[in-house]
């Protein structure tokens, strides 16, 4: 009955029985969702619902072995799985994901609902590589689909929205400095993950904490601070139960906020409990070990800054990815002014150049670093200004204004 148009429901009016292709997408649409209709009391299903959850949620990376199985939606689900995998390793591009999903569906179409789920995945990926162009471009192709299987699925296109496209929707918002729309899509997220309080999958728990720390990112980035903070430290109480493996990053969030508010010993025992986490992991480093300078030189000790940085830069080698260093320049810089080392100074001011191409919410610490090489007379003020205006297109409001004031 949950597909028919509202109001067409009763098998009184007539009403058709669903034919093949639209039963498809809806049992499709049910094992994505993780809800009824389906009996997850069924071993199979229940099977299905820990490697999901384990795959999509706890971001696990381990193989899942294609199960044979009568339920062929079930087995096409399993091969998704698998090419979602695929595509946790290295840094793939927009191209890569349309390639892996062209060469899945050469053999079987893949119902909506999967597509869905994919472009899903392809979107979290591409925001966590800094390629914001490529999740952009994964996002549309989601939307198109999810309203495509709206169409499909008239009666159950509620159930379409809680197809976790909140959270994504959110996500890019605020990262394309919409804070209004971020705030709206992750209040959607909340509300329907309210609708199932009672007796509801862990890995729902899991993803409410994120949507927590997303909606921490907003605040912080707005001033709000303390609401902030109260944010993301729910975020953090909530993963302790959850063993969930992103933990790592709202400890760290929780030590950026603390570190806005001039509280750089506090956050610097948040950073250094993510790092542990990290290392637990063997997860990258650099970036965690670039923000333990950052509070080391906020609280005024020079040399562990000076430690940490050298610690994040050799991590950076390691891993051969110098374009992710544009926090670490920043905080170089700020260093280099703090000690007033010039000889340090005239050496990253010619890796300026190295971070023209970065957009969006990497703009940040180029303008920083922009605006201590200026105040070292090695950058002209027309270059600051074209700084302001690139952080002011990304929105960094707030951020803008220790540059603006400077330069005028």
């Amino acid at each position: 009955l949950c597909l028919s148009p509202p109001g067409l429901t009763d098998p009184a009016l007539g009403w058709p029985a669903p034919d093949h292709q639209t039963l498809t997408e809806a049992l499709a649409l049910a094992l994505v969702r993780l809800a009824p209709p389906l009996d997850f009391r069924s071993d199979l299903l229940r099977q299905w619902q820990a490697d999901f959850a384990a795959m999509m949620f706890e971001r696990s990376q381990q193989p899942i072995r294609v199960r044979r199985s009568a339920f062929a939606l079930l087995a096409q689900a399993y091969r998704l799985l698998d090419l979602i995998i695929g595509l946790r390793t290295g840094i793939p591009t927009l191209a890569d994901a349309e390639r892996a999903l062209a060469r899945l569906q050469e053999a079987e179409s893949l119902p909506l609902a999967f597509r869905i789920l994919f472009w899903w995945e392809v979107t979290y990926r591409l925001t966590e590589t800094g390629d914001f162009d490529g999740a952009e471009s994964a996002h549309r192709h989601a939307l198109a689909t999810a309203a495509a299987l709206k169409d499909a699925l008239p009666g159950m296109a509620d159930e379409v929205d809680v197809c976790l496209l909140g959270l994504q929707h959110g996500r890019l918002a605020y990262y394309q400095g919409n804070f209004p729309l971020a705030l709206r899509c992750f209040l959607l997220e909340w509300k329907n993950l309210s609708r199932e309080k009672i007796d509801r999958p862990a890995h729902l728990n899991v993803h409410e904490a994120r949507l927590l720390r997303e909606a921490a990112n907003v605040f912080s980035d707005l001033g709000c601070l303390p609401a902030a903070e109260e944010l993301i430290r729910r975020a953090v109480q909530q993963q302790a139960h959850t063993d969930d493996p992103e933990r790592f990053k709202s400890i760290g969030r929780l030590g950026e906020i603390l570190l806005r508010q001039g509280l750089s010993e506090e956050a610097a025992r948040c950073y250094a409990e993510s790092l542990a986490l990290q290392e637990a992991n063997d997860l990258p480093l650099d970036q965690t070990l670039t923000y333990l300078g950052h509070a080391a030189l906020q609280g005024g000790k020079l040399g562990a800054a000076a430690e940490f940085y050298a610690r994040g830069r050799s991590e950076l080698e390691r891993q051969g990815r110098r374009g992710s260093s544009a926090f670490l320049w920043m905080g170089e810089i700020a260093l280099a002014l703090a000690k007033d080392d010039q000889a340090g100074l005239q050496v990253l001011a010619a890796n300026y150049g190295e971070h023209q191409p970065l957009r969006g919410p990497r703009v940040l610490p180029r303008a920083v670093g922009a605006t201590g090489l200026w105040q070292a007379g090695l950058l002209p003020a027309e270059t600051l200004a074209a700084e302001i205006e690139a952080l002011l297109k990304a929105s960094y409001w707030l951020e803008a204004l220790h540059p603006l004031r400077q330069l005028h």
